[in-house]
C-alpha cells in the first residue's frame, strides 16, 4: 500500500478538500496509482472474458455503461455493480478493477453504469439511475449471454447505498428481486462517526 500512496502522490493528484470535483473527475487516482505499479512490477490482473461498451437509456438520459462477458456459452448469473465516489467523483473507469475481477471469479456477466453526479444533479438523481439501470438488466441481461432470472446487485460505497436502495425499492415496488445482494463498504449511517 505504500508502494500505491507513493505513486498516487508521484502523480500529483489533487486533494479533494482543496478542489472542485470536475477537476477531481479529471485527475489522476488511486486507481491510477494502483495500475502504475501493477505495471512496475509486471503484473496484471487475469481477464479471460470480454468487454463491451454501452448505453443505458433512462429517464435522465443515456449512461454509459460496461458490460463484462465470461468466455463460455451462457447463460451466465447477472450481476448488477454500482461504483463508488461519493455520488460526486466515481466512475466506471476507476472502479473498473471490481467488475472485472467478479466476472473473472464468479463466472458471471457483469454489467456496471455511470449515475447521475452531484453536485450538479441534487439526489435523488443518482438513486432513479441506478433503480432505472437494475430494471433495464432485468430485461436485457439475456442479450449479453446473462440469465434475467439469475440477478445479483453489488454496490461499494455510494454505491453499496445505492444498491441496498435498489432492494428496498424492489420489494416495496413487487419488483424481481436480486437473488443476491453484495454491499462493499457501503454509506448505510448519515453520522459519518463509524
Amino acid at each position: 500500500m505504500k508502494m500505491v500512496l507513493d505513486t498516487y502522490a508521484s502523480l500529483n493528484a489533487v486533494p479533494l478538500e482543496k478542489s472542485t470535483p470536475e477537476a477531481v473527475r479529471k485527475a489522476p487516482s488511486l486507481a491510477d496509482a494502483v495500475k502504475a505499479v501493477m505495471k512496475k512490477e509486471g503484473k496484471s490482473a487475469p481477464f479471460t472474458g470480454t468487454t463491451q461498451d454501452i448505453k443505458v437509456p433512462t429517464a435522465g438520459g443515456e449512461l454509459a455503461a460496461r458490460v463484462y462477458i465470461p468466455a463460455g456459452d451462457g447463460p451466465f448469473p447477472t450481476i448488477y455493480y454500482i461504483h463508488g465516489g461519493g455520488w460526486v467523483i466515481g466512475d466506471i473507469d476507476i472502479y473498473d478493477s471490481s467488475p472485472r475481477a467478479l466476472c473473472e471469479k464468479t463466472k458471471a456477466v457483469v454489467i456496471s453504469t455511470e449515475y447521475r453526479k452531484a453536485p450538479e444533479h441534487k439526489y435523488p438523481a443518482a438513486h432513479d439511475d441506478t433503480w432505472a439501470v437494475y430494471q433495464w438488466v432485468l430485461q436485457n441481461a439475456a442479450k449479453y449471454k446473462g440469465d434475467p432470472k439469475k440477478v445479483a446487485i453489488v454496490g461499494e460505497s455510494a454505491g453499496g447505498n445505492m444498491a441496498a436502495s435498489i432492494c428496498i425499492m424492489a420489494k416495496q415496488k413487487g419488483v424481481q428481486m436480486p437473488v443476491h445482494q453484495l454491499l462493499i463498504y457501503p454509506v448505510t449511517d448519515y453520522s459519518f462517526e463509524t
